[in-house]
């Protein structure tokens, strides 16, 4: 691969424990996941990780400093799930062409899509309108780029999202709901006090903070299913 970044690349930026660490993990996560996804060769994965950690090494090295060190490997497959879901999407859009359909015409509702859209529609009150109006029109309305172009182009089909997903909102558990509304609810940024807050939701709940990532993904999943699923086109 051409001007390829290696930990060479990043070594100044570190301390040497923290060099070490991420000399050793890298190759270790990019072939585990390889083994779970097989069209990206181990040695990309670890390319995009170099990347990721050469282009913002602080994501890396300030949870080093502070002793998270869970953190740092949690930016590794960050970084990892990136390049997988670009290859996935790549794929599934050159399967829906061969099927006969344009790419514009299918919408592939992604769980971080799904994430994106939902703390507007709770803080919304599902009221598709009010969350249209908070929408900036032709600009970022929530993560969700408008533009003119596949995949949703323009305004009208960021409406459609927000439709269809309150549409498969109604299909979920009373439980679910309560779930979503109240974890989406909070900061959802990464930042120390997003992460308190959703700390701070756990904790009322009895759960620990993964154990309530777990159930969100879960409930999101479900509403991924009731969108057509990761894809919706093979159906």
């Amino acid at each position: 691969m051409a001007n390829a970044v290696t930990e060479n690349d990043v070594r100044a930026y570190f301390s040497a424990a923290l060099n070490e660490y991420l000399e050793i993990s890298v190759p270790k996560v990019a072939e585990t996941a390889h083994q779970r996804y097989r069209y990206i060769p181990a040695e990309d994965y670890a390319q995009a990780m170099w990347l990721g950690i050469l282009t913002k090494p602080i994501r890396f090295s300030d949870p080093w400093d502070k002793g998270d060190y869970a953190l740092v490997k949690v930016r590794l497959w960050d970084e990892v799930r990136k390049v997988t879901a670009a290859d996935d999407r790549f794929r599934r859009s050159v399967r829906a062409a061969e099927a006969g359909y344009a790419t514009d015409d299918i919408a592939f509702y992604s769980t971080g899509l799904i994430s994106l859209l939902l703390p507007v529609m709770v803080e919304a009150d599902w009221d598709v309108g009010a969350a249209m109006q908070r929408a900036s029109s032709g600009v970022d309305a929530a993560g969700v780029f408008i533009r003119a172009n596949d995949p949703f182009s323009g305004a009208e089909n960021y409406q459609v999202m927000l439709i269809d997903l309150k549409a498969a909102w109604r299909k979920l558990t009373e439980g679910q709901r309560r779930l979503l509304t109240a974890y989406y609810s909070c900061n959802q940024e990464d930042t120390d006090d997003g992460r308190w807050e959703r700390d701070g939701l756990a904790a009322s709940m009895g759960l620990t903070g993964n154990a309530l990532r777990v159930r969100v993904f879960r409930a999101v999943q479900r509403l991924q299913d009731e969108l057509g699923g990761a894809d919706p086109w093979r159906r």
